[in-house]
């Protein structure tokens, strides 16, 4: 569930939150008010995803996380979506929360600043996207052993 909210959030990032900002770059409300609070809310979230996704499967494995290396595509599947979700999510900790205080999370930004902000928001929910759509992928064949 926790996944799904995830990858909720990102999409709705992508596809409400940014083309808002493109239309007005330096509204204060976006910027000021809603990207912190989803900032916030993805740090929960993600960090929900990862450490209730790594209990389950230890408690799955009991263990011994070496099993899954042999447990053909499902062992697989897992092991990579679990790699993928830990990358991002400290990515998300660590390089995002740097970006974020670099740039200036205010529309009081001078507007060089600005316009560098914008380029790095637009590409890191896209390429979040694109990742989580591969973990949920790998999920469903592990789930499903497709």
């Amino acid at each position: 569930m926790s996944g799904a909210l995830w990858f909720g959030l990102v999409f709705f990032i992508n596809v409400v939150i940014l083309p808002a900002l493109k239309k007005n770059p330096k509204d204060p409300v976006i910027l000021d008010e809603l990207f912190p609070r989803i900032f916030r809310l993805a740090s929960i979230v993600s960090a929900t995803v990862v450490v209730s996704g790594t209990l389950m499967l230890h408690g799955m494995v009991d263990g011994d996380w070496t099993r899954l290396l042999s447990s053909g595509r499902w062992g697989h599947a897992l092991l990579l979506g679990g790699g993928l979700a830990w990358g991002i999510t400290i990515f998300h900790f660590v390089v995002e929360s740097i970006l974020a205080k670099r740039m200036g999370f205010d529309s009081s930004a001078d507007p060089q600043a600005m316009a560098k902000f914008h380029v790095v928001i637009q590409k890191v929910p896209r390429v979040a996207m694109v990742v989580l759509s591969a973990i949920f992928l790998l999920m469903m064949i592990a789930a499903r052993g497709i």
